[in-house]
């Protein structure tokens, strides 16, 4: 759950640690906000979780032989795009004022999201060399412009999997992110009157984005395969990924405008509705890429079309559950804000970032743990990156939110409404 930087500053007490700091501002938050509301925030907290928990399934499958079947009828990589849905529907229901009138200069917004972004991909970033290069002695050159995009989250936009896939891997996505973060203020503004136009926009740098490799002739990415592929347009370049970040705008739009009729309908009705879109979503999940295939099978669309539809096809029905699970009040939504839950959700950044980080050395160092059984050894690695997971959120993630946020000053009194 992250707090709106401005709000944070003004509710600033003298503290006796940053975790208790952080621990009074959750309060005078909660106390503003009603079971509802945090019921529903909690719950979107959660999903992340399961996100996270997708892309780790596809990095560790083969290797502990552990969910082969699973990931063989389900594309876990749809997981990321889960995340865009999700970061569309979060800022823009915790900064829908911003519709109307600039409460966040770009400037303080960008802030923002890069104290949330950027401190945790920096210290997996020097993790990976240290570990990697110093302590394992992997030969990796360090050219400065991989050094350069990747510290700055720029990688994306070289086509190039010595790029995009550099350092710590998954962080590839953190730079989708920050070209969605810049495009929020200019996509909320106005959006009740613009709406129209700018989901037409992310239509068509979409369409830019699959008619490429086509055009081209590009290959699918396979492994060891440095150029560019059908990939590199169609799951890395940054515009592809805007429609489904409007999606999850367009999901919270609708909820903001219907709040009080989903808050005085009954609770049997909001349950049905939070079943039906959940079962909606799992349903996308696995069919939207057979689908995409059989699209292209009979010649609809082409291998760039098909490739964004196996991975984000599934985005409107993911946005559909975000919007029937923000009302809070049904039973999924109440078991999802369960407190263990909710801090899986917490600590779900930082599990994306470490888990492939600790699965590559247990790879390179394949004879580790070798007299225990897989399941065994499936299950510590769990443990090891929960643990070191929670570590990362707890002593890097908070404290430099705090700290870089902390520095923003406000204006003027915002409403305390982020996620």
């Amino acid at each position: 759950m992250d707090l709106h930087p401005l709000f944070l500053q003004k509710h600033r007490r003298p503290s006796r640690g940053k975790g208790r700091l952080y621990g009074k501002v959750v309060q005078i938050y909660l106390a503003r906000s009603g079971p509802v509301l945090l019921c529903a925030q909690q719950a979107l907290t959660s999903l992340r979780f399961f996100a996270a928990a997708m892309i780790v399934t596809t990095h560790t499958a083969d290797f502990f032989h552990i969910g082969i079947e699973i990931t063989k009828r389900l594309i876990m990589a749809q997981g990321v795009s889960f995340f865009f849905v999700l970061s569309g529907f979060v800022l823009f229901y915790a900064h829908r004022e911003m519709q109307d009138s600039a409460r966040l200069t770009f400037t303080q917004f960008m802030r923002a999201r890069f104290a949330r972004v950027w401190p945790a991909h920096a210290v997996t970033m020097l993790a990976y060399c240290y570990i990697f290069l110093y302590v394992l002695g992997l030969e990796d050159p360090l050219t400065y412009g991989r050094t350069f995009t990747t510290g700055l989250l720029l990688q994306a936009w070289v086509p190039y999997s010595t790029y995009y896939f550099g350092f710590n891997g998954v962080a590839w996505s953190l730079s989708v992110e920050m070209f969605l973060y810049a495009m929020f203020p200019f996509l909320i503004s106005r959006w009740s009157h613009t709406w129209h136009w700018k989901c037409m926009l992310a239509v068509v740098l979409l369409f830019v984005s699959v008619t490429v490799p086509g055009s081209v002739a590009l290959d699918d990415w396979k492994p060891g395969h440095t150029g560019p592929t059908i990939a590199s347009y169609t799951y890395i370049f940054p515009p592809a990924h805007l429609l489904e970040f409007v999606f999850g705008m367009s999901a919270a739009s609708l909820y903001v405008r219907f709040t009080g009729r989903l808050e005085s309908m009954n609770i049997v009705a909001i349950n049905v509705i939070e079943i039906v879109a959940m079962a909606g979503a799992i349903w996308g999940l696995f069919e939207m890429p057979r689908i995409s295939g059989l699209l292209e099978s009979s010649g609809y669309v082409d291998s760039g079309f098909r490739s964004w539809l196996t991975i984000s096809g599934a985005s409107p029905f993911v946005a559909v559950m975000l919007f029937a699970m923000s009302s809070g009040r049904g039973v999924l939504g109440r078991a999802l804000a369960l407190r263990p839950m909710v801090l899986l959700g917490e600590i779900s950044f930082s599990l994306y970032l470490v888990h492939q980080l600790v699965s590559r050395v247990w790879l390179l160092r394949k004879d580790f743990a070798a007299e225990y059984s897989d399941l065994a050894r499936y299950l510590a690695y769990w443990a090891f990156v929960l643990l070191l997971s929670y570590l990362l959120w707890r002593f890097v993630e908070k404290p430099a939110q705090l700290l870089l946020m902390g520095k923003l000053r406000a204006t003027e009194a915002p409403k305390p409404v982020s996620m």
